[in-house]
């Protein structure tokens, strides 16, 4: 049990961090004003993008390895499920604020006369990307409570775990939304 949620956290953190250091270097090498400013954003976008993806493939061992597992283990896998999930809803209730706090900076610059909106649009696409990712999480949430849901047939504490899971998949939602809403300002020519 202690060994599933070992390579549980193992898997997603290796994404994390791999996402992380990947982040940081393409947004220092890449981005252009503050670097260090650029490497911290990209960092932090960069943990949430691998951390998704080694989340997707710990679920995946972890689907496996459930069909054998006892309802202990169950139990305790759905409580790392669930507070993987909220730490990744924090991560991009982060990543959202930093976005929106860019945007500014940006929106200033454009009414400035600072950067033309091609500039604007340029330094947004990463943002984007960011609200596609924290749509994908919610759908991965959305998609482990119903798996969840369909355990509790067979092991009904699972459930406790239920609000956990429903509550991250609208944290992430609403994150998504709020990025989504303060890129609709970008001038589009």
């Amino acid at each position: 049990m202690r060994q599933q949620s070992q390579r549980w956290n193992q898997t997603a953190a290796t994404g994390a961090l791999a996402g992380a250091a990947t982040g940081a270097a393409a947004a220092a090498a890449f981005g252009r004003g503050n670097t260090g400013q650029n490497a911290l954003i990209g960092a932090g976008i960069g943990a949430l993008v691998g951390l998704a993806a080694g989340m997707a493939v710990a679920e995946r061992n972890l689907a496996f390895e459930n069909r054998e597992a006892s309802a202990s283990q169950r139990i305790q896998s759905a409580q790392q499920v669930a507070n993987n999930l909220n730490n990744a809803a924090a991560s991009s209730e982060a990543v959202a604020k930093q976005n929106q706090q860019r945007l500014a900076q940006l929106d200033r610059q454009y009414r400035a006369g600072q950067i033309t909106a091609a500039q604007y649009r340029s330094e947004t696409e990463t943002m984007r990307q960011d609200a596609e990712l924290m749509r994908k999480t919610a759908g991965e949430a959305r998609d482990a409570r119903q798996r969840l849901v369909a355990s509790s047939r067979q092991v009904p504490q699972l459930m406790n775990e239920e609000a956990k899971i429903d509550q991250a998949q609208r944290r992430l939602e609403s994150a998504a939304d709020d990025l989504e809403s303060a890129l609709r300002r970008v001038p589009t020519a």
